[in-house]
């Protein structure tokens, strides 16, 4: 078997030596003996992780022989990969889709297999809006937007939302049902870290009622993320032990989170001071060209 082996790897390196790219890096070849036999082989794809979409990776596979020597046989060896996560030629690692993965060294006889994990690759992205008309622009600048700053929106995006402990992030969840039951595009995430988070909510002890929470507005400025926030008086959350009370404050603040500074006029979720769980007509028409939403929807609790 050793010297069957040995001369399959002799034959090999003649191919290799007579018909190999002239890019290819020399590698040092296995010892020439009849006794010579492959002892390991070990894959090394680097990180675990891929993103997808994303660019491809090359793998490489390391045979380490009973003499002590080692070699480089990414490009002879044999690749295979378990599911659609990955596709693999010649060591090359290609995401196609989320998911996980193991893939497959062979050669000499011996297998080894490392597992990659794929992940939807963050896709927040804003996009310009058309001009606006004339009763449209007199909107926005009434709630101080695109006064100072190109109005943008939000389009085929998770927001990533950080809630700090004492906070309970199914209240957030709820909230931001809302706005992605209206904005068909828009989804909320909720993470458990604030470094990957667009978004952060946290207890701030200097709020004081009748004030319960400050949103600030998520946007992107020289062409990075400014986080968005919520500031929380730690008095005014206290005192919401009705659920659909925290639900309602939090769907507000995420209303300002998504750009609407100030208070419009009227008695919907976004005017100062009251209760509906809804958008009225004219904040419906605004978001319906500013997100391409859809009216009418009511927060779940």
């Amino acid at each position: 078997m050793r010297i069957r082996l040995w001369a399959a790897v002799m034959a090999a390196l003649v191919v290799t030596a007579c018909g190999g790219s002239s890019g290819t890096t020399p590698v040092e070849p296995p010892p020439v003996t009849p006794d010579s036999f492959l002892i390991s082989l070990i894959p090394d794809c680097g990180d675990s992780t891929l993103e997808f979409p994303g660019g491809s990776r090359l793998c490489s596979a390391e045979a380490t022989w009973n003499t002590g020597s080692k070699v480089s046989v990414t490009f002879s060896a044999s690749w295979s990969a378990t599911g659609s996560a990955v596709s693999v030629e010649s060591g090359k690692v290609t995401p196609m889709a989320p998911g996980e993965a193991t893939v497959t060294v062979a050669y000499g006889g011996k297998t080894a297999s490392v597992k990659l994990v794929v992940k939807k690759k963050d896709t927040f992205t804003w996009a310009e809006l058309p001009p606006l008309s004339e009763a449209g622009r007199q909107i926005i600048e009434a709630w101080n937007i695109g006064t100072a700053r190109r109005v943008t929106r939000v389009t085929d995006t998770v927001i990533k939302v950080w809630a700090q402990p004492g906070i309970d992030p199914e209240d957030l969840r709820l909230a931001g049902q809302f706005w992605s039951g209206y904005i068909k595009s828009l989804r909320f995430e909720i993470v458990p870290d604030s470094a990957s988070a667009h978004t952060v909510v946290y207890l701030d002890p200097t709020i004081v009622p009748p004030v319960a929470a400050y949103g600030g507005p998520l946007k992107v400025s020289g062409g990075s993320i400014q986080k968005g926030s919520i500031r929380v008086s730690p008095v005014a959350i206290a005192g919401m032990s009705a659920q659909a009370n925290r639900v309602h404050l939090f769907a507000h603040e995420l209303g300002h989170v998504l750009g609407i500074s100030g208070h419009p006029s009227g008695c919907h979720l976004m005017s100062y001071g009251c209760t509906k769980t809804e958008l009225d007509s004219t904040m419906s028409e605004v978001y319906t060209w500013l997100y391409n939403a859809e009216a009418g929807i009511k927060i779940a609790p």
